[in-house]
């Protein structure tokens, strides 16, 4: 076979392999490209280790007491719930349950709170109050609140701001969080004369949304509060109160974080959710 023959041949095929590559690349199905990743726009809290108190319920304390220390707060609610009307008693279910829970909190340095919700209740109860607790909360809000409370709400968080202080303890005030918005400036300015904290529910303002806007919106709100309410009384403590389910708990570390240098303290709200609860302490460097 002449070498001419033996070139041709060795062309040919390979001009054969370089068209059925080509046809092949063709027929191919182009791939599906991989979708690029939807941007969400979360703050840049500060990654260090949360220096303010925290307060949850102290139903929880069993599990959550390897994560807590001084300063922080354990509270037990003794509201009068759906029946505003009817005074609380410590044979009510509901006292049982706190004097409970918060006899069970020993742990040196962590505050106790009990929350009520009448004015009648702190003056009836108050010698029943354990030596321990701390603070005793006024949370009033429709629903659990008597009506009478709330003909002069100014002179009812005085009669029980009386009531505790003449006790030897502490107050704090928390009101339904749309109620800050609607007190004239002389009711705040006597409120907030009268009590040693307050808890501002902030929970319809940190929106349940990764947005900037969502947590823009929490932070001026909890500025301008803090403000105004230590301009009027420089020594109020101010806390601020987040709900999970109204927040996931990624949600409120970053909340909680990015307001730290505003407040003296947070709480993390809610009735069952114990791994929350825990997931945001560890959040929170605990």
């Amino acid at each position: 076979m002449n070498k001419k023959y033996i070139l041709f041949i060795i062309a040919f095929l390979l001009a054969l392999s370089f068209l059925w590559l080509e046809i092949k690349k063709e027929s191919s199905p182009t791939p599906t490209p991989n979708p690029t990743p939807t941007q969400v726009i979360t703050p840049t809290p500060n990654s260090s280790a949360f220096s303010k108190p925290i307060g949850h319920l102290a139903k929880f304390f069993p599990n959550t007491k390897q994560y807590l220390k001084a300063g922080d707060v354990l509270s037990a609610a003794t509201s009068r719930g759906d029946s505003p009307e009817n005074p609380m008693t410590t044979n009510n279910a509901k006292w049982i349950k706190a004097m409970q829970d918060l006899n069970s909190v020993n742990l040196e340095g962590v505050e106790k709170h009990l929350l009520l919700s009448a004015t009648e209740d702190a003056k009836n109860l108050i010698g029943y109050v354990p030596d321990d607790v701390d603070y005793i909360g006024y949370n009033m809000e429709g629903g659990m609140t008597p009506e009478s409370d709330f003909t002069d709400v100014a002179a009812s968080v005085k009669a029980f701001a009386d009531i505790v202080h003449n006790s030897g303890r502490k107050m704090v005030f928390g009101p339904i969080w749309k109620d800050w918005d609607k007190y004239s400036s002389s009711t705040l300015n006597d409120i907030l004369k009268a009590v040693d904290e307050v808890v501002i529910q902030e929970q319809a303002n940190l929106r349940n949304t990764y947005d900037n806007n969502g947590y823009n919106d929490f932070i001026n709100d909890v500025k301008t509060k803090t403000e105004k309410f230590k301009k009027i009384n420089p020594n109020v403590k101010i806390n601020i109160q987040l709900w999970i389910g109204r927040q996931m708990p990624q949600q409120m570390i970053n909340g909680f974080k990015l307001i730290e240098q505003h407040v003296d303290s947070v709480s993390i709200g809610t009735q069952e959710a114990e791994a929350g609860v825990i997931t945001v302490l560890q959040g929170l460097g605990r």
